[in-house]
């Protein structure tokens, strides 16, 4: 009884192995595979920071995480933690709080919203950012941005035009 249970161990973990040469192990159904960024500002780890990977080549599919509070995130594209499809991209990273002042006679009316960047704006303009990166199929995706206060002045363009 011991040898049929082994037969039948060895058996499926011969299926597997098949499958996954078949298949490959590297990504997932959807093209994707495992990418982790790390993000920093003067030194010290940025959490609850967006980041988006937008792909160079407009038919490919962008990919986004939130960091923790080691200023860490694994990319998503179709499903939570599932990577990014392999190709260049360019980074945009915001860390950004908005508080609303209502007017006290009527909540529903809001009077003005301060926006608070606690990394430079400019990181998250996909224009201006100067952040990039590239995804490899079979090798370890792992991108680190550090970001400082030397583009904190620099204004964002606006890019936006109606023609």
């Amino acid at each position: 009884m011991k040898e049929y249970a082994m037969n039948k161990f060895i058996l499926s973990l011969g299926a597997l192995c098949l499958l996954c040469a078949c298949f490959g192990c590297s990504g997932n159904k959807n093209g994707t595979v495992p990418v982790t960024v790390t993000v920093t500002y003067n030194g010290q780890p940025v959490e609850e920071a967006v980041v988006v990977f937008a792909p160079e080549d407009p038919s490919g599919t962008a990919a986004n995480g939130a960091t923790n509070a080691k200023g860490v995130t694994k990319m998503s594209s179709f499903v939570v933690n599932d990577g990014a499809k392999p190709g260049k991209y360019i980074v945009t990273i915001e860390k950004v709080t908005m508080e609303e002042e209502r007017d006290p006679k009527n909540e529903d009316h809001i009077l003005k919203t301060n926006v608070t960047y606690h990394v430079p704006a400019v990181y998250g303009s996909r224009e201006q950012s100067g952040l990039t990166a590239e995804v490899v199929d079979k090798k370890k995706n792992e991108f680190t941005f550090e970001l400082d206060d030397s583009r904190k002045d620099e204004q964002v363009k606006n890019t936006t035009s109606i023609d």
